[in-house]
């Protein structure tokens, strides 16, 4: 399934907030994604952490290594195109 445009997930949230202000959202589908919007919100800002220690690391041991991949895969799902786009993410 492709992903969304940053325009269609604006549309879609703004949707979402309507649904649930006009109380019609009888599936909870407004409310689902709303909460999956949060939630990649505090995800984003823990990635940008994880990133930010990691750059901080001189440490060329495998909990680094581990973060780094993993920081990676978060960019490739997010990005949807097999490509990073952070520098630490790269290594």
């Amino acid at each position: 399934m492709p992903t969304p445009t940053a325009t269609e997930r604006q549309m879609a949230v703004r949707e979402a907030i309507r649904m649930r202000e006009s109380e019609e959202d009888p599936y909870y589908l407004a409310k689902t994604m709303l909460n999956q919007d949060l939630s990649l919100k505090k995800l984003m800002i823990v990635l940008d952490k994880a990133e930010t220690l990691l750059e901080a690391s001189d440490s060329e041991d495998e909990i680094n290594t581990e973060l780094a991949a993993a920081i990676a895969t978060v960019y490739r799902v997010i990005n949807n195109t097999g490509k990073t786009t952070s520098g630490a993410a790269k290594a």
